[in-house]
Parts: structure tokens; C-alpha cells; sequence
């Protein structure tokens, strides 16, 4: 299979404290990698809520 026919995948999933680099901020959380990179950085609040939704659609296909 070629490259440009790779589906896009969340291949790791790690905990990070996100720090805003303007105002110093953390935002401990969770966060989602993929082949180019960063994906998304969760709260824990974020991150249930996407579980959640990820698992009623799982158990629809």
C-alpha cells in the first residue's frame, strides 16, 4: 500500500500538561499523536466525553 493510501490513525496516546506559551498556563490532559503529529490535546472532561462518543458509534457499525 502507498503512502497516500494510509488511512489517518491516532496511533499513540499519552498524558501531557499543555503549556500555553503566550500566558504560562498548564492544562493537564491527555494527548492524541498521529502519523504527522500532534492530534489533539484533551482535558480529562474533553477526553470522557470523546470516549463516550467514540463508543456509541463503535456499537452502531
Amino acid at each position: 500500500m502507498s503512502e497516500g493510501n494510509r488511512r489517518p490513525y491516532i496511533g499513540r496516546i499519552s498524558k501531557y500538561c499543555w503549556t500555553d506559551k503566550r500566558t504560562g498556563e498548564r492544562t493537564p490532559g491527555i494527548v492524541l499523536s498521529g502519523a504527522h503529529g500532534l492530534a489533539a490535546h484533551l482535558t480529562a472532561d474533553e477526553a470522557i466525553q470523546l470516549a463516550d462518543q467514540l463508543v456509541d458509534l463503535a456499537e452502531r457499525l
